[in-house]
């Protein structure tokens, strides 16, 4: 999706570059009609290459977009852990079929401090003398867990007020970044208890997360 998105943003570039063309006939320059369009505008020879290398290069994007889709499908399919994690803010198809594959059975984890070490989403600790520091999360286990549950912070907080309110909450209090990762281990919290609950997630399902989140 990333390189459909660049591939989108250069040939736009290249368009904007050329007023003389003119406007495209169509809303979207990237439908079949806007594809046309692009093909026939006259640009300079060098310009003309790149966005028919681009074209082509989007179109095959496009089908190994729609070939995982189709992937994704078929793995979730007739899953009902599927379904129960999809009801999670910021948790879509994609991210529930990953989710369910890469954490398995849900058992195999104790408590869902067991999830996040596993995940690598839990403070580095240095000990010296009779101190104790806590950093940076570990960044060690299951790099595929914490990257869905990082990317999956901004569209839950855009959707759920509860987890928007927690993340401003730590924001004001540490940084942005801190916050993201905290809101991103108590997305973590609320997959383990719906895995391990085997329901639908509700806002108000887990009052005691943001107790022990916050600690």
């Amino acid at each position: 999706m990333r390189i459909q998105t660049m591939l989108k943003n250069r040939i736009r570039t290249i368009i904007d570059k050329h007023p003389e063309v003119g406007e495209a006939p169509v809303e979207s320059i990237f439908c079949d009609k806007g594809i046309a369009w692009l093909r026939s505008v006259t640009l300079p020879d060098i310009d003309r290459k790149i966005v028919d290398s681009d074209i082509e290069l989007l179109k095959a994007v496009q089908e190994r977009v729609k070939t995982s889709d189709r992937l994704v499908e078929e793995l979730g399919k007739d899953d009902g852990r599927v379904q129960w994690l999809i009801s999670i803010p910021g948790i879509g198809k994609f991210f529930a079929v990953l989710l369910c594959h890469e954490i398995d059975d849900i058992s195999r984890f104790r408590d869902d401090k067991k999830l996040h070490a596993y995940a690598g989403l839990v403070p580095s600790t240095y000990a010296s003398g009779n101190r104790v520091v806590h950093g940076r999360i570990t960044k060690q286990g299951n790099k595929w867990i914490r990257w869905a549950m990082v990317e999956a912070v901004w569209p839950a907080i855009r959707t759920d007020k509860e987890l928007r309110s927690f993340y401003e909450r730590l924001k004001t209090k540490k940084s942005a970044n801190c916050a993201k990762v905290a809101t991103a281990k108590r997305l973590l919290t609320i997959v383990y208890r719906v895995l391990k609950e085997k329901r639908f997630y509700q806002v108000h399902g887990c009052p005691d997360i943001a107790l022990a989140e916050s600690r």
